[in-house]
């Protein structure tokens, strides 16, 4: 099994040149797409063009049921294919959840299943493009933590790109409240306005965040309520 060799100063900067930044509007970053089907989307067992499934060890035995995965980042567990979900502020990363096991990154499963190398727990896995809806094997590097950090210096513009996403979805959730004055709304209903263009977190951050700045009041009885249930309010002043 291969080891790990660090990145020198040239590689670097070529990974760099690589790396397109999400849109500040959704979609942040186009899904991958294979003969005009959304990779990520596409439920059908069957291989895509190209696409070879390969038995995985991932699950490290901690499981009788076989879990198989694509080079194109498709996950196929007890003869199902998993429908992902999307998380991260620029709705990026896929990941895939296993009932009574545990929810995991498909790039990470991806990379372990078809690039195994030695002591690849303790490395990071790298979107080339850093496009993490495209887990195809050719767009993923295993790097060290230190590596990942260099590639990514660029991350002041990351950072820009996140803080107004942030600040666009906290000024369309006032909207949503000052349109709706009297009405009590819940974090669920928050959520569906968004239409899944919205990471949950944000919409979440972002709600607690106005509480906070007394924009708005949580009415909910219970404090320790999950966000989904909890009911928001306008205060009126």
């Amino acid at each position: 099994m291969n080891r790990y060799k660090s990145l020198t100063d040239s590689e670097i900067e070529d990974y760099q040149k690589k790396i397109e930044l999400p849109k500040i509007d959704y979609p942040h970053y186009q899904p991958l797409i294979i003969k005009d089907i959304i990779v990520h989307n596409h439920l059908d067992i069957n291989p895509i063009e190209g696409e070879e499934f390969r038995k995985s060890n991932y699950l490290k035995n901690n499981d009788a049921k076989e879990l198989l995965v694509s080079n194109y980042g498709r996950v196929i567990y007890d003869n199902e294919l998993l429908k992902p979900f999307i998380v991260g502020t620029f709705l990026h990363c896929l990941k895939i959840y296993i009932k009574k096991i545990d929810e995991f990154y498909i790039h990470r499963i991806v990379k372990e299943t078809f690039d195994p190398i030695e002591e690849m727990n303790i490395l990071h896995v790298h979107h080339i493009n850093n496009n993490a809806l495209d887990n195809r094997t050719d767009n993923l590097l295993w790097v060290t933590e230190t590596d990942h950090a260099k590639i990514h210096e660029f991350s002041y513009e990351l950072q820009y790109i996140g803080r107004k996403i942030y600040e666009n979805n906290k000024n369309e959730l006032l909207k949503i409240f000052q349109n709706n004055q009297t009405k009590n709304i819940s974090g669920k209903e928050l959520v569906t306005m968004f239409n899944n263009k919205v990471f949950y977190d944000v919409i979440k951050n972002n709600t607690y965040a106005l509480v906070k700045e007394n924009v708005i009041l949580d009415i909910t009885e219970r404090k320790n309520t999950i966000f989904n249930n909890k009911i928001f309010k306008l205060i009126i002043k």
